[in-house]
């Protein structure tokens, strides 16, 4: 029975072994892909002259602070103890009111910033299932932060060419005349469409 149960755990282990080293992944660089794209260069402007506003407002409050902190200084020696509290509260509600501004100002960008990128990051996923599902990839690690410090290129394919070329950012490469080609059916985002609907381009990949 011992034998037995020996045979089968090496056995199942083999199994394992034989499917690890069959899996195919790939890697990108989700970053560099979305900043690639024509469209990033135009959110980010808009997102600039966004916070170029807040920036202006956040600054106009910060000299009507400074200005009424120094009508503060150079009176509160002759100022009567009461409206000597009062301005030490006003001033007090102003920095108050600052900090809290200040924190809804960076809520604001951070979700107008998601939003904008949405229809951008939605474009790069959708490619890179398409192109996982079509390559028979097993997963896609994301390498921003250095996330993947080794990969064997037996397993592990570099993606970012062909996610770039499915997004239209890059044409396809020309073929040598002497190489052999094969195609593969990828499917491209359509990014225009409201109902995510998606379109069929062809690939070509050229192997010598």
């Amino acid at each position: 029975m011992l034998k037995k149960t020996i045979i089968l755990f090496v056995l199942l282990v083999a199994g394992a072994l034989v499917t690890s080293a069959q899996t195919k992944f790939g890697y990108i660089s989700y970053s560099s892909i979305v900043k690639a794209l024509p469209e990033y260069a135009q959110t980010k402007q808009q997102l600039d002259v966004l916070k170029s506003k807040y920036d202006n407002e956040i600054k106009r409050s910060e000299s009507e602070f400074n200005a009424k902190y120094a009508d503060f200084l150079q009176g509160q020696k002759d100022f009567p103890h009461n409206i000597l509290m009062k301005r030490q509260k006003e001033l007090q509600l102003l920095m108050d009111q600052s900090l809290a501004y200040r924190k809804e100002v960076e809520n604001i960008l951070t979700e107008a910033e998601k939003k904008m990128l949405a229809p951008l990051l939605y474009k790069v996923k959708t490619a890179i299932k398409h192109i996982s599902v079509v390559e028979k990839l097993a997963y896609v690690i994301n390498i921003d932060n250095d996330n993947l410090l080794y990969v064997d290129e037996q397993q592990g394919e570099d993606l970012t060419t062909k996610v770039l070329i499915v997004l239209g950012v890059i044409a396809v490469p020309e073929q040598p005349t002497d190489s052999v080609t094969t195609t593969k059916e990828v499917v491209t985002p359509v990014a225009e469409k409201s109902n995510n609907e998606t379109s069929t381009d062809t690939l070509t990949v050229t192997t010598k």
